[in-house]
This record gives structure tokens, sequence and C-alpha cells, in this order.
């Protein structure tokens, strides 16, 4: 729980946030980005800032279906280490489990 203070500052960004207890998760996370890009801007090296997306299949039922996600290999990098992905979200039992030795 935020003091006061804190709370009056996070309200401040924006006021038309409007998220209660029983708000359900996809309108929670529509409403997120809608604030995140408004206070993180979407142009060129902005938080949205449309280089910074990747898009890629996701398996989830229905064919073609495609994701569009931050990418953060396109804002950070690390000496000595890479990371990515193989593929996009799927669902579960959708592929045959591998294990690494």
């Amino acid at each position: 729980m935020h003091g006061d203070e804190a709370t009056a500052a996070l309200k401040a960004k924006d006021p038309h946030f409007l998220v209660r207890h029983d708000t359900d998760l996809f309108t929670m996370a529509a409403r997120t980005r809608q604030s995140l890009q408004k206070n993180h801007g979407s142009g060129p090296g902005e938080l949205f800032d449309p280089a910074r997306f990747a898009k890629t299949p996701m398996r989830w039922g229905r064919d073609g279906e495609v994701a569009e996600m931050l990418d953060w290999s396109r804002m950070v990098t690390f000496s000595g280490m890479e990371y990515g992905f193989d593929h996009g979200s799927c669902r579960p039992g959708s592929d045959v489990a591998e294990w690494e030795i």
C-alpha cells in the first residue's frame, strides 16, 4: 500500500486510469497499455516505439494468429550473453517436453 503522497502522484500520471478489484484481466491489460503508452510515448526512442516491437506467430488455437511484443533485445544488450525465443506463446501441452542435460 502506498502512502497518500505516492498514491496522489500515481493517480496524477493518468487520472482516467480506472481499475478496481473487479476489473477483468483483459480490460485491465488494455487500460494498462493505454496508460503506459500515454505516459511513456510511442514515438522514436520512446517505450512504445514501433521499432522496439517484434511480431511472432502464436499457437493458441487460431491458425495464423500473430502476437506483437516488446523485444528487449532491441533495447538492452549484455556482453557475453545471448537471449531470445524460438517461437511465440502457445497453449500448454502444444509441444513434446524436451529436457536439456
